[in-house]
């Protein structure tokens, strides 16, 4: 083989093994370049042309109570309210990791005042008062409701807090009472979920003007503001904490602050002259489809599923389905593989007889030749007539493997995201959601892709499908084990499916 034969098959092997992980495989990140949608940098107003209020100012004034801190313990969370600042604090959520439940932390106490989620900050040097008065709590139907109070020469504020128990929805109730003839502008501050000791969590803006979910890079927002949006907060890879109903119109323009450790997302209202409220209500919880459907039909589009959402929704409720079953999502995707596969064999036997027909009929054409090769006009009527009466099979050969592919991309999208894995362990590995740190899946996944090869009389065929089978395997080793075992699982399905039909067939 001289180096021409080496080359190309390495190059095509390259080639079509970073596109499908381009394509497939690659988690899915918002683009990194600076946004050019025109709705964040065309205010309508000249309030909303200001500058970015990004600091908070408190009112320099001695606490005249009590450190105080309220937690409300749900089964599913478990959320810490401090009456300094009238803040969320700590939010944690009940999850069962490696069979065990442990309470999954995305927001911890911190000793900056300008922390926490759900701060409420007023224009202007010192009119933000910090130490507030926990004035009520009480345990209703399937909700706990605190109402906190705090002064400033500027203002009075009252904040209610509403937790729903069967939903992963807070309500926020601002009351403003302005104390000064040239009023106040309120901001409310919110932290994203950020998930501790996760280094690899990664946050992302949420967005949306109408009814289209949009994620960008924090990084691509950074001093630019959006006016009046439907949809905004932030999200980590697991949770997202967004603002999803604001009916009275509270948010006049919406914008990021990021200082390099927690972001946090910033809603701005208008100058009020007179006593105020506003009711605000946020999703804070995991971004599970169940969770996320309960509560508004917009917010499914934090699970990244694209355009093969309802085929990535179903699979995904069988996969839960199968965990209920197995109590192991290692082999509840197995599971799942074997039954897609299963669907798929009548189009996989639809490919095996196209590909036996079009070898009989290239062996057939290859006769033709040989026997008019003297003759052009006779072999141009003999494979004229040899059309006729077969045909041209290989024109359907790629249609069922076409209809395979929304299936392989819609659980690729459920393997990638699915916030079940995190932390669910399978045999030697303890999180389904990391790369296998063994690599064994990734030689599982390459050894089957060429065992499926068979024999092969073109080298130059051969060495570009092996290639492509090793290439394929390394790029595996960066992604999720159970993408990965699902990727393996399939392709030794498929490898038992050609050695059974190979037997079938002599």
């Amino acid at each position: 083989m001289n180096a021409k034969d080496f080359i190309l098959p390495v190059a095509f092997a390259l080639a079509g093994t970073l596109l499908i992980h381009h394509f497939f495989l690659a988690e899915k990140h918002p683009a990194t370049e600076q946004s050019t949608d025109r709705r964040f940098v065309a205010p309508t107003t000249v309030q909303i042309a200001e500058p970015l209020d990004l600091d908070i100012d408190y009112y320099d004034a001695a606490p005249a109570r009590e450190h105080e801190d309220s937690v409300v313990t749900l089964p599913t969370s478990r959320i810490q309210f401090s009456n300094d600042g009238a803040a969320v604090t700590f939010i944690g959520y009940a999850r069962e990791l490696g069979g065990k439940p442990t309470l999954v932390e995305t927001l911890v106490p911190s000793s900056s005042k300008q922390k926490g989620s759900f701060l409420v900050a007023l224009d202007g040097l010192g009119k933000t008062p910090y130490y507030y008065t926990l004035s009520d709590k009480k345990d209703e139907d399937k909700r706990t409701i605190l109402t906190y109070k705090g002064e400033s020469p500027a203002a009075s504020i009252t904040k209610q807090f509403t937790v729903h128990h069967d939903e992963y929805v807070i309500d926020l109730t601002v009351t403003i009472d302005p104390k000064t003839p040239e009023g106040v502008r309120p901001r409310i501050f919110f932290t994203g979920p950020q998930v501790v000791g996760d280094t690899k969590d990664i946050i992302n803006t949420v967005l949306a003007s109408g009814t289209s979910l949009e994620k960008k890079p924090i990084k691509d927002l950074i001093n630019v503001g959006v006016e009046h949006p439907s949809i905004f907060g932030l999200e980590d890879t697991y949770f997202a904490q967004v603002l999803f109903k604001d009916p009275d119109n509270f948010t006049q323009r919406a914008y990021f602050k990021f200082d390099g450790e927690t972001p946090q997302a910033v809603l701005q209202s208008e100058t009020i002259h007179e006593k105020k409220s506003w009711t605000l209500s946020f999703y804070a919880g995991p971004k599970e489809l169940a969770a996320i459907s309960h509560v508004d039909s917009r917010l499914e589009g934090l699970l990244s599923y694209g355009w093969f959402f309802h085929i990535s929704k179903y699979l995904l409720y069988l996969l839960i389905f199968l965990y209920g079953i197995f109590q192991n999502y290692g082999i509840a995707i197995i599971v799942l593989t074997l039954l897609v596969r299963i669907v798929l064999i009548p189009f996989t036997l639809n490919v095996e007889q196209t590909k036996k027909r079009n070898m009989e009929a290239q062996k057939k054409l290859q006769y033709l030749e040989q026997r008019y090769k003297d003759d052009p006009e006779a072999l141009s009527a003999a494979k004229a007539e040899f059309m006729r009466k077969h045909g041209i099979p290989q024109a359907l050969g790629c249609l069922p493997i076409f209809l395979q592919i929304p299936v392989f991309i819609g659980l690729q999208r459920v393997l990638s995201n699915a916030i079940e894995l995190y932390q669910a362990p399978f045999l030697w590995i303890s999180d389904l959601s990391s790369p296998d740190p063994y690599y064994i899946l990734p030689v599982l996944a390459g050894a089957s892709m060429i065992g499926m090869m068979g024999e092969m009389s073109d080298a130059r065929q051969m060495m570009f499908n092996v290639l492509l089978a090793i290439v394929f395997a390394a790029i595996t080793v960066n992604i999720s084990a159970g993408l990965t075992l699902f990727i393996a699982s399939s392709s030794l399905f498929a490898l038992a499916q050609t050695l059974v039909l190979k037997a079938l067939a002599r």
